[in-house]
């Protein structure tokens, strides 16, 4: 994801703090970090809801999943055997 080592860390935060000031980095620390706890909220919400999806569709199927077709109103056609590779009943072979 991102690769933040600490010299560029140290590096934003001094940039931070010249831009806002000693007496508004805390407020806005404090905001930041409010807004972070909140999206890892959201984010691990979504995470365990697409899990449940995905749980209960494969509890659905049975254990199998197949994949739907591309087009709605197009259904799959089973595969047949070609008359080259099927076995003539009458002759045996």
């Amino acid at each position: 994801m991102l690769d933040f080592s600490p010299e560029k860390m140290f590096f934003i935060f001094l940039i931070v703090l010249m831009v806002l000031g000693p007496e508004k980095l805390p407020e806005v620390s404090r905001k930041f970090g409010r807004a972070m706890g909140e999206l890892r909220k959201l984010s691990g919400g979504f995470r365990e809801e697409m899990n449940r999806a995905v749980t209960d569709m494969t509890n659905d199927s049975g254990g199998t999943s197949r994949p739907a077709p591309s087009e709605p109103g197009i259904t799959e056609i089973s595969p047949t055997r070609s008359p080259s590779t099927s076995t003539d009943e009458s002759t045996g072979t």
